[in-house]
C-alpha cells in the first residue's frame, strides 16, 4: 500500500480518489519525514502549523492534566491525523506529546495549504468541518452523561474519560492520593477498589502507576 492509499483510509481524504490526491501533490508540497522509535515527533503546546499525518509505525500519545499532576500514556497506530482540531480556534498548540514507538513515517500539510486544499476541495473542507464538528458534539455531550455512583465503575470512568481510544493499553502516572481527590473519595478506599481491579486482572499496579492492559475490558 503506498502513502497516498493509506492517506485515502483517513476520514479527512474520503469521497478523494488517487487521482485526486497525485492532482494535489502537483499543487501542494506534502513534507514526508522519517522518525526512528524514541524521536519526539510532536510537542505539548507546540505551535500548530501543519496537518500531520502518521502513515506508518506506532507512535505512544502522552497527556498530561492541567497543572502536570498525572499524566496518561498510549499508542496509536498508523494511519492516524494529529489534532487536526488545533489547527484553527482558540487554541492553536498541540495538546499532547507524540513520540515513535516504531520507525514512524509522517507526512505533513501547512495550514496556508490546508487552507488552499478546502478552497481548491469541498470534499476537503466539508471532511474537515466533519471531524471538528463530531469532536465539538462529543465534548457538548460529555458533561450530561449519568454519573456512576459505586466507586470502581467510577474509576473506570475516569480512565475512558481522558483517552483518545476506547480500547488498548493505557498508562496512567498517578498516585492514589490525587486520584482520590480526582474522584472525592479515601486513599484507601481507591487502593482497595484498585487492588481488587488488580486481582480480577483489569490493572496492572506498580509505584505511581495504573497500567490498564485492554481499556475495552473495563466494564
Amino acid at each position: 500500500m503506498t502513502s497516498y492509499d493509506k492517506l485515502l483510509t483517513l476520514p479527512l481524504f474520503q469521497g478523494l480518489s488517487q487521482q485526486d490526491l497525485w492532482a494535489m501533490a502537483e499543487s501542494i508540497p506534502f513534507a514526508f519525514l522519517q522518525h526512528k522509535a524514541g524521536d519526539v515527533m510532536v510537542r505539548e503546546d507546540m505551535p500548530c502549523h501543519q496537518l500531520t499525518f502518521l502513515l506508518d509505525g506506532t507512535m505512544s500519545v502522552t497527556t498530561h492534566a492541567d497543572d502536570h499532576g498525572y499524566t496518561l500514556t498510549e499508542p496509536l497506530r498508523a494511519p492516524q491525523v494529529i489534532e487536526p482540531e488545533h489547527l484553527f480556534g482558540l487554541n492553536q498548540h498541540f495538546m499532547r506529546t507524540y513520540t515513535a514507538k516504531t520507525p514512524c513515517n509522517t507526512m505533513s500539510i501547512s495550514k496556508a495549504h490546508v487552507v488552499q486544499l478546502t478552497n481548491q476541495l469541498i470534499v476537503f473542507r466539508l471532511n474537515l468541518l466533519n471531524i471538528i464538528s463530531t469532536q465539538s458534539q462529543r465534548m457538548q455531550r460529555q458533561p450530561w452523561h449519568p454519573q456512576p455512583t459505586d466507586l470502581r465503575q467510577r474509576i473506570i470512568h475516569f480512565f475512558k474519560d481522558r483517552s483518545l481510544r476506547p480500547a488498548g493499553e493505557k498508562v496512567f502516572k498517578i498516585k492514589m492520593v490525587r486520584l482520590a481527590a480526582e474522584l472525592n473519595a479515601s486513599r484507601l478506599d481507591i487502593s482497595i477498589a484498585l487492588n481488587a481491579m488488580q486481582t480480577d486482572g483489569l490493572v496492572k499496579l506498580t509505584r505511581g502507576h495504573v497500567t490498564v492492559p485492554a481499556l475495552e475490558r473495563l466494564t
